[in-house]
C-alpha cells in the first residue's frame, strides 16, 4: 500500500515502516526446517507431488540460478574494484550454492551477494573478511533477538540507502561512453571526442538493461542471453577486419603455391578460403599457412573446408599442405596428422610449425 492514511489534499499521513510492508513477530524469528509443522507457517508439500509442478520448479531452479550466479559475479567485480584484490569466482558460486541449500531447508529464500551490503561495506571500510562475517551476524542477531526495533525503521531510509549505493555503483563515464559511439564522427571532431567502444556494444548495454526489466516474465538471465548472442555477432561481424587471404606462387625447380591465412578461420570466413583453393587449375604443390598463434581453424567449417580441399587434391594427385603454429589437435583425427616439421618462410619465421595436415586431412 502507498500510504498509511491521506489527508484531506490527499498527501500521505505518517511514515511507513517495516512493520506495515513486512512485519518481524516472535512466531517467525526463527528459522524452521520445512518439513517441521509449525503454528506460523505451514508448507502444502502435497501440492509438489505432480509433474507440472515439480517442472515448474525445475524451471524456475535453473533461472534462479543463471541470475544468483551472473549478479554474484557481477558484485564480485564491483568489491574487487574497490578492494583491489583479484576474487574467486568459483569460491563465490560454491559458497552461494551451499548457503542456498541451507537457507531452502529451513524454509528461507534463494539469495545471492547482495551487491547493496557490499557496496556499503566497502565504502566504510569493511574491505575484508570480518566485515561480510559481521554483517550476517548483526542481521542474524537482529531478527532473532531484536525483531521489536527493525519494525519501526521506516522504508524510506531503506529506499535512501539503495540510491547511495546507486550513485556509487552506476559507472558514469559509461555515459560518454555511449555518446561517444552513437554520435556521428563529425560532432565528434567538434567536440574533440573519441570513440572507444564499437556500437554492438552500445546495443549489448540497452539490450540486456532493457530485458532485465521488460517485457513482463524476462530476467537478468534471458538479458544476459541476449546480450551474449548479440556480442557473438559483433565479433563474427567484427573478425573480418582481421582475417586476411594472400596468394603466391614459388618457382623453386617445381611451381609451387602458397596461401598466407591471417585471422581466425571459422564459419563466417572459410567460404573465402575454399574459393581460393583450386584443386584442378592448381599446380602440383598447394600449402595454406597459418601465419600466426591467432590463425587456426576454430571450427568445424574451418576444418571442413580444409578436408573438402585435401580430398579434391588427392584426386588430382596433387600434395597439399597445411601449416599453423596452433595445430588444434583436439579437432583433428590422430591418425591424419602428419609429424614432419617445416618452417613458415613467407613470414621470415624461423619457429619450427608442425605439419598439421597433408592429402590424408580426414576432419571427420
Amino acid at each position: 500500500k502507498p500510504c498509511l492514511a491521506r489527508l484531506d489534499n490527499g498527501r500521505c499521513a505518517g511514515t511507513m515502516t517495516i512493520k506495515d510492508v513486512s512485519e518481524f513477530t516472535a512466531e517467525t524469528r526463527f528459522p524452521i526446517p520445512f518439513f517441521v509443522d509449525y503454528k506460523s507457517i505451514s508448507y502444502d508439500l502435497k501440492a509438489t507431488q505432480n509433474g507440472d509442478a515439480l517442472l515448474k520448479i525445475f524451471i524456475q531452479g535453473i533461472l534462479l540460478t543463471l541470475v544468483g550466479s551472473i549478479e554474484s559475479l557481477l558484485t564480485s567485480e564491483v568489491v574487487e574494484s574497490y578492494t583491489k584484490t583479484p576474487g574467486d569466482g568459483q569460491r563465490t558460486l560454491l559458497a552461494m550454492g551451499a548457503g542456498n541449500i541451507l537457507s531452502g531447508f529451513f524454509g528461507g529464500m534463494g539469495g545471492n551477494a547482495m551487491i547493496g551490503l557490499s557496496t556499503v561495506n566497502c565504502l566504510n571500510g569493511g574491505t575484508g573478511r570480518l566485515a561480510p562475517i559481521t554483517t550476517a551476524l548483526v542481521v542474524l542477531i537482529c531478527t532473532m533477538g531484536a525483531y521489536d526495533v527493525l519494525n519501526f525503521i521506516p522504508v524510506a531510509a531503506l529506499a535512501g540507502i539503495m540510491l547511495v549505493v546507486v550513485l556509487h555503483t552506476f559507472k558514469w563515464f559509461s555515459i560518454k561512453l555511449l555518446l561517444t559511439a552513437v554520435l556521428p564522427q563529425f560532432i565528434l571532431d567538434k567536440m574533440n571526442l573519441k570513440k572507444r567502444v564499437p556500437r554492438y556494444e552500445v546495443l549489448v548495454i540497452v539490450a540486456v538493461t532493457v530485458l532485465a526489466k521488460f517485457p513482463d516474465g524476462t530476467n537478468v538471465a534471458y538479458a544476459v542471453f541476449v546480450g551474449a548472442a548479440i556480442s557473438a555477432w559483433g565479433y563474427a561481424w567484427a573478425s573480418g577486419n582481421a582475417f586476411d587471404i594472400r596468394e603466391e606462387y614459388l618457382e623453386t625447380g617445381q611451381k609451387k603455391k602458397i596461401v598466407s591465412v591471417d585471422g581466425p578461420l571459422f564459419f563466417t570466413y572459410a567460404n573465402r578460403l575454399s574459393k581460393i583453393l583450386k584443386p584442378e587449375t592448381d599446380p602440383a604443390q598447394v600449402e595454406v599457412r597459418l601465419s600466426s598463434s591467432l590463425t587456426s581453424a576454430m571450427d568445424f567449417t574451418g576444418i571442413h573446408v580444409l578436408g573438402q580441399a585435401a580430398d579434391g587434391y588427392k584426386k588430382e594427385n596433387k600434395t597439399f599442405i597445411v601449416r599453423a603454429l596452433d595445430s588444434n589437435k583436439d579437432m583433428w583425427d590422430p591418425a591424419s596428422l602428419a609429424q614432419t616439421e617445416g618452417e613458415i618462410g613467407a613470414t621470415g619465421s624461423e619457429e619450427l610449425v608442425k605439419v598439421i595436415g597433408k592429402v590424408s586431412i580426414d576432419p571427420y
